[in-house]
């Protein structure tokens, strides 16, 4: 009996955890386009990193690092699970657009 309410309560809470995930993502992509909406790819950004050194690259250079940096922690995330036993999903963006049907 407790597994199966220990069981369930871990359900719950992984749903919780998969709503809020889905939101932030929401959050996030609604961000993206309005930064795209605001500013040329071609614009200049000027920042600062944890250690204080500045840079200046574009809204473009930006976006690539972002987006090829997450591939690279999907293929970590990848690595790890199948190191565990467990086959990860498909990450693919064109899979993703093929089986969605958009």
């Amino acid at each position: 009996m407790f597994i199966c309410i220990y069981f369930i309560a871990n359900t719950f809470e992984w749903i919780r955890l998969i709503k809020t995930l889905l939101e932030i993502d929401r959050a996030n992509s609604e961000a993206t386009l309005a930064a795209l909406e605001r500013f040329s790819t071609q614009q200049p950004v000027t920042y600062k990193t944890g250690s204080g050194t500045t840079f200046t690259h574009s809204v473009q250079e930006i976006f690539f690092q972002i987006i090829t940096h997450s591939t690279y922690h999907r293929g970590q995330i990848a690595t790890e699970l199948r190191s565990i036993g467990i086959q990860p999903p498909m990450t693919d963006f064109i899979y993703y657009k093929m089986i969605s049907g958009t």
